[in-house]
C-alpha cells in the first residue's frame, strides 16, 4: 500500500476520536476494555459507542494513523505497569492485541496521561479497541475532567 496519494483541496480524510467522559474503576493485575463513551470527530460513522469501539467498513479501510491514550487517578502509590492496549478484532470476532504499550509511574501527582501513536492497515469488518491494565497493589480508577481529552482513542486515514 502506497501512501502517495495526493488529497484535493477540500476532500475529508475518514478520521474519528473517541473519548472517555466518565470515570472508570480499573481492578488490581486485571485488564479493562475502556468506556469510550463520546465521539467528539466522526466522519464516516466509525462510532459503535455502546460496544466502546471503532469500526472500519468498506468505504473506511486502508492505512491509518492511531493516537491513544490512558488518564489515570493517582492515588499516592507507584504503578509497576500500566500497559495501554489497542486491540483489534475482525468481522467474525477474532482478535488480539495488535498495539502494546507500557509506562511506569513512579511520581506522586495528581494523574498521568502517557499517550502513544502508531500506524496500522484495517480491512472492512475490522474494529479496535482501547484496553487498560495496571497492578498498582489496589484498584484505581481513570482520571477524567469535564470538556478534557481523557482516555482516547483517535484514527486519521493516511493511505488506501
Amino acid at each position: 500500500m502506497a501512501l502517495t496519494k495526493v488529497i484535493s483541496k477540500g476532500t475529508v480524510l475518514p478520521h474519528f476520536f473517541l473519548n472517555q467522559t466518565s470515570s472508570q474503576s480499573l481492578a488490581n493485575n486485571n485488564s479493562e476494555i475502556a468506556t469510550l463513551d463520546e465521539a467528539r470527530h466522526d466522519t464516516h460513522s466509525f462510532a459503535d459507542l455502546s460496544n466502546n469501539r471503532a469500526v472500519f467498513t468498506a468505504s473506511t479501510a486502508g492505512t491509518y494513523h492511531l493516537t491513544w491514550g490512558a488518564k489515570i487517578n493517582d492515588s499516592g502509590s507507584a504503578i509497576t505497569r500500566w500497559l495501554i492496549f489497542i486491540s483489534k478484532w475482525d468481522a467474525s470476532d477474532t482478535g488480539d492485541d495488535i498495539i502494546y504499550t507500557e509506562a511506569t509511574i513512579s511520581a506522586d501527582d495528581s494523574y498521568a496521561f502517557p499517550t502513544f501513536s502508531t500506524m496500522w492497515t484495517f480491512v472492512a469488518g475490522d474494529y479496535i479497541k482501547l484496553r487498560i491494565y495496571q497492578n498498582s497493589g489496589g484498584s484505581r480508577s481513570t482520571y477524567v475532567a469535564s470538556g478534557d481529552i481523557n482516555s482516547f482513542m483517535s484514527g486519521l486515514r493516511i493511505g488506501d
